[in-house]
C-alpha cells in the first residue's frame, strides 16, 4: 500500500460519514484557508491581510464556516478531517504551504482523494513540474510551469464570462496585476471554453488577450522574452479556470493577487468569493457573493511587517575582505567555466593590489566574471579603493568600457549555472570617465532584482546616480551603506549619490542579505582596498 492510499483509508477512517468530501445534507461547509508567510515588497503578497479581508466578507454567508490560518500552515492537521476545500493564497515553488515540509503533498493527495476541493491564488499556482506538477493538473486543473508560463505585469481586460457559479453578478472590468498566462494545463484544456474529459469538466473562468507589447516581456522573472510566448499573438489566455473532478472534488486557480489594492475593485473581489463558496460547495445566489467595499483604510489595515527593525548604532570593527596578500576567502566564477577555475587568471594580486587583468585573453567572448567573498553579509559598511587602467580588452562590449561592478545581495555562486553572465544581485556600477562628457559612478543595475524608488517598483536594469565623472586612472573611494531588506545608500568621496529602498529578486522574494563579488567586464581594473563594516 503506498502513502498516498494510506492516507486516504486514515483520513476515511477517522472522520464520520458525510464529511470530508461527502454529501452534508443541512451542514455547514467548511473552508480551510491558508495564508503564506510574508513575502514581496510592502502591498505585494498581502496573504495575511488578503485573506483576513475575505474571512470578514464570507463570516455571513449562509451554510459556510471559514477556519484562516497563517504563516504557510495549519496550526493542527485535525482540522482537516471535517474540512470540504483547502485554499492555499501564498508563495508557491519550495514555499508552497502544501510543498514546504515533508509529507504535506501526501497529506493533499489524501484529502482530494475523498472529494476534498482545491485552490490556488497567485503564486501558489506554481509548483516544481516534476514535483507536483502532475498532481496540481489533477486537482486543480493546471497550474504554473517555470519558462513554459510567463509572469507579466498587465492589464488584462474581461468582458465576457461563461456560464458557471464563480461568475454570478460579475461585470466586464480591467485591472493590472500579475497575471500568469500560458499555463500548462491537463491535457485537452484552455481557454478555448468549457470542456469536459474522463469525467473531467473545466471551465476557463477568466479570459483575456495579452497585447503583443505583453508577450514581448519583459516578464517579472526570467525577464524572458520566450520565443513560444511571442509566437502566440493574438492567442487569448485563461488566467482563472475551475474544475469538477470525478472523485466529487472541485478545485479552481487564479493567477491575480500580487497587488493587494486590487481588492477594491468589487468584481476582482466577487470572483474570489464566489470561487471560495464554490470550490466548498456553498450556492453561489444569482447575483454572486455580496461584500461591503474596501476602502482605504481598511486596505492598509492588517499588512505584514515587511520593514526590518531599526536600530542605532555606527559601523565600527572593519574587516578586511582583501588581504593586500593574495585572494584568501575569493573565489572566481568565470562564465563558460566551473565555480573554482580561472584559467586564464583574470582575479589576480600583484603590488598589493587585486587586479582585473586581460593578459592572457585574446579576445572577451562574454566571458564575464565574479570574484565571490565566502561570507554572506545582510548589514554592513563596504568601502572600496577603485581604478580603471589600460585599453579595453577585444571583443568587450561597448558598454563595458571602463565599467565594473559590486554585486552585492548576491545568490550562491554554487546555484550559478555555467553559462550564467550575472549572478541575481544588486549591482553597485562602477564607471570610469572617457575622457570627456559625463559618465556618473556608483550606478544601480539589477540582474535579476528589483528595488523600490520613489515609493515605485524601478522596472529598469540600470539607472545614474548624481555623482561627478571620474576621468583617467585616478583611485575613487565608494561605499555602500546596506541596510538589509531596508534599503541601499551609495556614497562616493563622502558624497551621497543614490538611494533606494526594499531590494527583492524579480520574482519578488525579498533580499535581506547574499554575497559580495566583484565583476570583470572586459576592461582592467583594480582594487587596493575592499573592507566590510557590520552594522550595528
Amino acid at each position: 500500500m503506498n502513502r498516498s492510499e494510506f492516507l486516504r483509508l486514515a483520513f476515511a477512517g477517522s472522520v464520520a460519514p458525510g464529511i470530508a468530501g461527502a454529501a452534508k445534507e443541512g451542514a455547514r461547509r467548511k473552508l480551510v484557508l491558508i495564508a503564506g508567510p510574508p513575502s514581496h515588497p510592502p502591498l505585494m503578497h498581502e496573504f495575511r491581510a488578503g485573506t483576513i479581508l475575505l474571512e470578514e466578507r464570507l463570516r455571513d454567508v449562509p451554510g459556510l464556516v471559514v477556519d484562516r490560518h497563517e504563516q504557510g500552515w495549519v496550526k493542527d492537521e485535525a482540522t482537516f478531517t471535517d474540512a470540504d476545500a483547502v485554499v492555499c493564497f501564498s508563495d508557491g515553488n519550495g514555499r508552497h504551504p502544501v510543498l514546504a515540509a515533508e509529507g504535506r503533498l501526501a497529506t493533499m493527495e489524501g484529502l482530494a482523494g475523498l472529494g476534498v476541493g482545491f485552490g490556488c491564488m497567485h503564486f501558489a499556482v506554481e509548483v516544481p513540474k516534476d514535483t507536483a506538477g502532475p498532481q496540481f493538473r489533477e486537482w486543480i486543473g493546471g497550474c504554473y510551469e517555470h519558462e513554459w508560463s510567463c509572469n507579466p505585469i498587465w492589464e488584462a481586460r474581461f468582458d465576457e464570462f461563461p456560464e458557471h457559479p464563480i461568475t454570478r453578478g460579475v461585470k466586464p472590468f480591467s485591472i493590472k496585476d500579475e497575471w500568469y498566462f500560458n499555463m500548462r494545463f491537463a491535457e485537452g484544456f484552455g481557454a478555448e471554453g468549457q470542456r469536459e474529459i474522463d469525467g473531467v469538466r473545466f471551465t476557463p473562468v477568466l479570459v483575456a488577450t495579452p497585447t503583443d507589447e505583453t508577450r514581448e516581456g519583459p516578464y517579472v522573472y526570467p525577464k524572458g522574452p520566450y520565443p513560444h510566448i511571442q509566437e502566440a499573438r493574438g492567442r487569448r489566455e485563461a488566467v482563472m479556470w475551475a474544475v469538477e473532478r470525478p472523485d466529487g472534488g472541485r478545485g479552481f486557480g487564479f493567477t491575480g493577487g500580487h497587488f493587494h489594492v486590487n481588492w477594491q475593485n468589487d468584481d476582482f473581489r466577487k470572483v474570489i468569493l464566489n470561487a471560495l463558496c464554490w470550490v466548498a460547495k456553498v450556492e453561489v445566489p444569482a447575483s454572486g457573493i455580496g461584500s461591503a467595499p474596501v476602502g482605504d483604510e481598511e486596505i492598509n489595515r492588517n499588512l505584514d511587517d515587511k520593514k526590518p527593525r531599526k536600530r542605532r548604532g555606527r559601523a565600527k570593527g572593519g574587516i578586511q575582505l582583501f588581504n593586500g596578500k593574495d585572494l584568501s576567502g575569493w573565489t572566481p566564477k568565470i562564465r563558460y567555466e566551473k565555480l573554482g577555475e580561472d584559467r586564464r587568471r583574470t582575479f589576480r594580486v600583484a603590488d598589493g593590489v587585486l587586479q582585473v587583468n586581460y593578459e592572457h585573453y585574446d579576445e572577451f567572448n562574454e566571458t564575464f566574471g565574479h570574484l565571490f567573498y565566502k561570507t554572506p553579509y545582510s548589514r554592513y559598511r563596504l568601502r572600496v579603493e577603485y581604478r580603471f587602467l589600460g585599453d579595453q580588452l577585444k571583443g568587450g562590449p561597448g558598454w563595458a568600457f571602463r565599467n565594473s561592478g559590486l554585486m552585492l545581495h548576491g545568490q550562491d555562486p554554487e546555484t550559478m549555472k555555467v553559462d550564467q553572465d550575472f549572478p541575481d544581485s544588486i549591482e553597485v556600477q562602477l564607471l570610469g570617465g572617457k575622457g570627456e562628457g559625463k559618465r556618473t559612478t556608483l550606478n544601480l543595475c539589477t540582474p535579476g532584482t528589483d528595488v523600490i524608488m520613489d515609493g515605485k517598483p524601478l522596472r529598469r536594469h540600470c539607472i545614474n546616480s548624481t555623482s561627478k565623472t571620474y576621468h583617467g586612472d585616478q583611485w575613487v573611494t565608494a561605499e555602500v551603506v546596506v541596510d538589509g531588506s531596508k534599503g541601499f545608500k551609495h556614497i562616493v568621496e563622502g558624497e551621497v549619490v543614490l538611494e533606494y529602498q526594499n531590494p527583492h529578486l524579480d520574482d519578488g522574494t525579498v533580499l535581506e542579505g547574499g554575497t559580495i563579488s566583484l565583476q570583470s567586464e572586459s576592461h582592467p581594473c583594480e582594487f587596493r582596498k575592499v573592507e566590510l563594516f557590520p552594522l550595528e
